[in-house]
């Protein structure tokens, strides 16, 4: 499974308690008869992974099979940044490089105009230079669709 596509996070948790499994199964054999043909070559095999994944997995515990998601990076933009960008947007002048140099001056928080942008982006703000279509109000819109309907029936 390891390269495909969809390979889901439930998929490959059940590939981990199969790969721990048989290795308990193998060591069960070794211990009854003395000898087992269960290698990591033959469990990579039946889970189409690679080797090294199963060497990756062999020794975990079944606790150990549950990925662990960190919680991100931190946040680089304290609350006080985050209400000078809200209150810069839609005023002329404040492009994301302007708004950075007004964190600095009033934080002292030195941040990028890129990190500006994408919290404006997160926030659903715009910048002062961004001007609504004004071909995509609905009244615009109704008026366009009654001429195609017109232009359509026209005989």
């Amino acid at each position: 499974m390891a390269g495909i596509i969809n390979d889901s996070e439930e998929q490959r948790f059940l590939d981990r308690i199969r790969c721990i499994t048989y290795r308990d199964i193998r060591d069960e054999m070794i211990a009854r008869t003395g000898d087992s043909f269960i290698t990591r070559q033959w469990i990579s095999e039946k889970l189409h992974r690679d080797e090294s994944w199963v060497r990756r997995t062999w020794n975990k515990t079944t606790e150990e099979c549950y990925t662990q998601f960190g919680s991100g990076r931190s946040k680089i933009l304290s609350e006080e940044s985050k209400d000078i960008i809200a209150s810069a947007s839609g005023i002329t002048g404040s492009s994301s490089r302007n708004v950075a140099r007004e964190i600095l001056e009033k934080t002292g928080q030195r941040v990028s105009g890129e990190t500006v942008r994408r919290e404006r982006h997160r926030q659903g703000l715009k910048p002062f230079h961004v001007i609504a279509k004004p071909l995509k109000t609905n009244t615009h819109i109704e008026d366009r669709k009654w001429l195609a309907h017109f232009v359509a029936n026209w005989t």
